[in-house]
């Protein structure tokens, strides 16, 4: 019976081509294969490591085809890396679709841990907290991001979100007007030459971006929690804001008094007047249908 073969998650450099560990570059050389989400940027680090193995491309785009022939060349015995541009496969990165079809087809998955920009960011960024919230990249608009910022606001734990540099300025200028006072810190280029720590509350970062021409790099940014608990008031929400988040709390089966709660920690108003404004609002909903 053929002995299947292992898929290594592989973590690469952010930035610095030295910023990678003896066993990946063990596991680089020894494979069978290398899927990279871009073959130009990976074939720049296994020239810099005389990694001969052959390269191929796999990324968000992939076929289904693309994905099928790699899980059958693994069940066949072959050893293969999964590696990204920077960082760790499936940490906002192509990835967790090969690695759950590679797990149906029973194939070993390994871990090989590497630099990624959400730890650097947080392990420099100078800011306290008891946890950590990981957004990945913010929607760029409508409902999800809504949900997205809410939870960005009233979060109890430090939050470390991605951003376009072509996004940035728009993301902090909306950021400093719910949260003037809120500090955050935004990491440019980590690793990298021209890497560039920012951090200040909202409304400071808004006005040095201003001054800013053009943003260009990677951007990582880590908000300080929520001080709520403490005595600080949250914004109140929007009113189509607040309905959002209500319906979406009834879909999830709380009662109103579990609603109220939770809509305290985002919205400025008391716990008493969330309650009498869900009561309010299931009464008109039931008197229009």
């Amino acid at each position: 019976m053929l002995c299947k073969g292992k898929l290594y998650v592989v973590g690469v450099p952010i930035g610095n081509l030295e910023d990678i560990t003896f066993r990946a570059l063990k596991v680089l050389k020894e494979a069978d294969l290398i899927v990279a989400e871009d073959t130009r940027r990976t074939s720049i680090l296994c020239s810099h490591y005389a990694i001969t193995t052959k390269l191929r491309s796999f990324h968000s785009y992939s076929s289904p085809k693309t994905l099928q022939s790699i899980v059958s060349r693994l069940s066949e015995g072959e050893n293969i890396c999964l590696v990204t541009d920077a960082g760790t496969p499936s940490v906002s990165d192509p990835g967790t679709e090969l690695v759950a079809e590679a797990r149906k087809a029973n194939i070993e998955v390994i871990a090989i841990p590497g630099p990624s920009a959400l730890t650097a960011a947080v392990s420099i960024c100078g800011l306290q907290g008891d946890g950590l919230l990981f957004l990945g990249f913010l929607p760029r608009s409508g409902t999800r991001r809504k949900k997205a910022l809410v939870r960005l606001r009233s979060s109890q734990e430090c939050v470390v979100f991605f951003e376009s540099p072509f996004r940035l300025k728009a993301t902090i200028q909306e950021l400093a007007k719910c949260l003037p006072e809120r500090n955050a810190a935004i990491f440019r280029e980590l690793t990298k030459i021209h890497e560039e720590a920012l951090v200040g509350s909202f409304q400071e970062l808004d006005a040095r971006l201003q001054e800013v021409e053009r943003v260009r790099g990677e951007i990582t940014i880590v908000v300080e929690p929520s001080t709520n608990e403490t005595g600080a008031t949250p914004a109140r929400l929007e009113d189509d804001e607040l309905q959002e988040r209500i319906e979406t709390l009834q879909k999830e089966g709380l009662s109103t008094s579990a609603m109220a709660k939770s809509l305290a920690l985002e919205d400025g108003r008391s716990k008493q007047e969330l309650y009498d404004y869900i009561v309010h609002m299931k009464k008109t909903g039931e008197s229009e249908s």
